[in-house]
C-alpha cells in the first residue's frame, strides 16, 4: 500500500552523506521531510550504533526510508529484510548506484515525493558469509580490482574515482581462485571478481545492462588477467555497458557462489571496504526485502 502524508515513517539518516553535519542544513532537511510527513520520526546513524537499533522496534512503522549512500541503505535492509515493513529510500551519498536499479531519483527531494507515489514490491539481496561475519549486500560485492580501488579511494576520504582506478590499474595483480557457481567449478586467475544485483557501481561503471533486482538472481561479472594497458583499454566499455564486446571480460547468472583465494584479496561491499579477504560464499534470497518503488 502507498504511503500517505499521515503515515508513521522513520528516517534513518546517515549525517556523514549530503553535508548534514551541519546542524542548520540538518534542521532544513527535517523540515523538508515533514512538509511530506507529518508524522515523520528522525533517527541519526553511524557505523558504530546501527547495531542497536532493534529490528522489532522499526516494524512499529509504516516503511522505514534510509538517507544516505548504497552502505547505509544496505545497514537499513538488513534490519527489516524478511518482514512486512518496506524500504524507502532517499539516496545522499557519493555514488547512489542502487538507486539506478529500482528507478528512485538520485535527487534527494524528489526522491523524497516519490515516496507518497511508491507501492512496496519484493526484491533480492545476496547473502555473503566470510570466515568472521554473514551480512548482506543490496547492490555489488567486488573483490579483485574493484575492491582496490575501493580501497584506495577510502584511503583518499572517497573523492574521486579516477585517481585511485588509475592507481589500481598500475598495481593490481591477477590472483587464482576457486569457484564453485551454482555447484559447478571453475578454478583459474582474475583481475575481479563482482558480484552483483544492481546495474552499477563507482557512480558510472555500467556493470551490467539487463539485469534484475527481483529476478532471483545476481549477475557475476569476471575479469581475467590483462595487461596494464590492455586493462586501461577495456576499462571504459564499463561505462557505456559494452565490456560484452571483450572476451576477457565475462557476465553469467548465478545463484550462489563459494570463492577461495590463495592469497588475501581486497573486497568491498555496497562500497564499504571490508579488506582483504581469503574466501567468501554467497546465495541470492529472492525478494527477501519489501522495497518502494515508484509507480511513475
Amino acid at each position: 500500500m502507498a504511503l500517505s502524508r499521515d503515515s508513521s515513517v522513520m528516517f534513518i539518516i546517515n549525517p556523514k552523506a549530503g553535508g548534514l553535519r551541519h546542524k542548520d542544513k540538518l534542521d532544513t532537511f527535517h523540515k523538508l521531510i515533514r512538509s511530506n510527513f507529518s508524522d515523520a520520526k528522525f533517527l541519526l546513524i553511524d557505523d558504530n550504533n546501527m547495531h542497536l537499533i532493534s529490528s522489532e522496534n522499526l516494524q512499529q512503522y509504516n516503511a522505514v526510508v534510509a538517507c544516505g549512500g548504497d552502505g547505509t541503505i544496505q545497514m537499513t535492509a538488513e534490519k527489516i529484510m524478511g518482514t512486512s515493513t518496506p524500504l524507502g529510500i532517499i539516496p545522499m551519498g557519493s555514488g547512489n548506484d542502487f538507486v539506478k536499479s529500482a528507478g528512485i531519483s538520485r535527487r534527494p527531494e524528489r526522491a523524497l515525493k516519490q515516496l507518497l507515489k511508491s507501492n512496496p514490491q519484493p526484491v533480492d539481496v545476496i547473502q555473503y558469509e566470510t570466515n568472521t561475519i554473514k551480512r548482506i549486500c543490496i547492490n555489488t560485492l567486488g573483490i579483485g580490482f574493484d575492491g582496490l580501488v575501493n580501497y584506495l579511494r577510502t584511503q583518499n576520504n572517497k573523492k574521486g574515482y579516477i585517481g585511485p582506478v588509475l592507481k589500481a590499474a598500475f598495481s593490481q595483480r591477477s590472483f587464482y581462485a576457486d569457484l564453485k557457481i551454482d555447484g559447478k567449478s571453475v578454478n583459474k586467475h582474475f583481475l575481479m571478481i563482482t558480484l552483483a544485483n544492481g546495474h552499477t557501481e563507482g557512480g558510472n561503471f555500467k556493470l551490467v545492462t539487463n539485469s534484475s533486482i527481483s529476478d532471483g538472481y545476481f549477475e557475476l561479472i569476471t575479469i581475467e588477467p590483462l595487461s596494464k594497458p590492455g586493462l586501461l583499454l577495456r576499462l571504459p566499455l564499463f561505462l557505456f555497458g559494452l565490456q560484452h564486446y571483450s572476451k576477457k571480460i565475462k557476465t553469467i547468472k548465478a545463484k550462489s557462489v563459494e570463492i577461495v583465494h590463495q592469497k588475501p584479496v581486497y573486497t568491498h561491499v555496497d562500497g564499504e571496504q571490508l579488506g582483504q579477504i581469503r574466501s567468501l560464499n554467497a546465495e541470492i534470497l529472492p525478494g527477501k526485502l519489501q522495497l518502494l518503488i515508484p509507480n511513475e
